[in-house]
């Protein structure tokens, strides 16, 4: 068996929805978008996505996982982050 960690590249798209799809889809409902997927492919044209950090990982030349990697940043008040928008605010 190799396994082969590379970047993530634009070819590589299905099939990483692919595997979202197979590994956290309920059972029998493989044709519906899973959250997983629709995120990745969210954070794909966000400005915070980093490709550089964002991998997949192949065995025997088969995709078999990915990680998909955006920046963030913390602050105490998330008022004074630019760009917030309390769509993304957690609440305790």
């Amino acid at each position: 068996m190799i396994v082969r960690i590379r970047r993530e590249a634009p070819a590589d798209i299905d099939a990483v929805r692919a595997v979202h799809t197979a590994a956290f889809a309920p059972a029998g409902s493989v044709d519906e978008p899973v959250t997983e997927a629709v995120l990745a492919d969210l954070l794909r044209v966000d400005a915070a996505w980093a490709p550089r950090l964002t991998l997949v990982a192949e065995v025997d030349g088969v995709l078999a996982g990915a990680v998909t990697t955006s920046y963030g940043i913390l602050a105490e008040d998330p008022g004074t982050v630019p760009g917030f928008t309390s769509d993304w605010a957690v609440t305790s």
